[in-house]
């Protein structure tokens, strides 16, 4: 029979889990190799926005070091989504090249396919 203190922490650690679910983890070397590429990746989002939140919560699931920009208190950011991207529209994710390309992609779903197809390990594709 479960105790009082057991169950809570059966309840306590599934809403862990719902609220900050497991991140990825991979070697260092990795790890390294993974931060090159998201160097040339940008996320526009308004903060409380529930899109961009679920789009910064498998970036944090992917343990993705991408930057965030704040495009409904930032001035310049707005600008910069608005101008280049077409749109004042949130998410977005802005996705460089070495070569000086770009392309601006919206909507959530969207946005979370290229991050998971590009960025799972492969044995946790399975």
């Amino acid at each position: 029979m479960a105790t009082f203190s057991n169950l809570f922490q059966q309840i306590s650690s599934l809403i862990k889990n719902q609220l900050f679910p497991p991140v990825v983890e991979r070697s260092p070397e990795h790890q390294k190799l993974v931060d090159e590429q998201t160097k040339y990746l940008t996320l526009y989002h308004y903060p409380g926005c529930p899109y961009c939140v679920k789009v910064k919560k498998v970036i944090h699931q992917l343990s993705l070091k991408i930057e965030l920009k704040d495009a409904r208190n930032n001035q310049e950011a707005k600008n910069e989504l608005i101008n280049h991207g077409g749109k004042a529209q949130v998410p977005c994710l802005l996705i460089e090249t070495p070569e000086g390309t770009s392309q601006w992609l919206y909507e959530s779903n969207a946005i979370n396919d290229l991050l998971k197809d590009r960025f799972t390990p492969t044995m946790a594709k399975n």
